[in-house]
């Protein structure tokens, strides 16, 4: 029997910021394109699947198990997220969004 792992998000919020400037979500077992992530104005949705089977054979027997695993959390962001302002990046296993730097203009 597989252990599920545990499912970890954090969001870092610098000294005197109101806003998040990165989010990062720890997904283990899964791989990056077992993930998929949409970002809202007002909420973060994460799922991934995956399936597997297991066939064993020998001389008197023939046995095959099929898994699933799948995995699905809605997180509310606070109040003033714009999708556009980060970046996302999807490894195995993880999915972060850094919050785009801002373009000073010169004057």
């Amino acid at each position: 029997m597989a252990i599920m792992k545990k499912f970890h998000f954090y969001w870092e919020e610098p000294y005197g910021r109101k806003e998040p400037t990165v989010i990062h979500i720890e997904i283990p077992g899964f791989r990056k394109d077992e993930i998929t992530v949409n970002i809202s104005s007002s909420r973060l949705e994460i799922s991934a699947s995956k399936k597997s089977r297991k066939v064993q054979r020998g001389k008197d027997f023939y046995r095959e198990e099929a898994f699933t695993r799948s995995f699905s959390k809605i997180m509310s962001l606070p109040h003033g997220i714009r999708p556009e302002d980060f970046d996302l990046r999807i490894e195995d296993g993880s999915v972060t969004l850094k919050r785009k730097k801002k373009r000073v203009e010169a004057k």
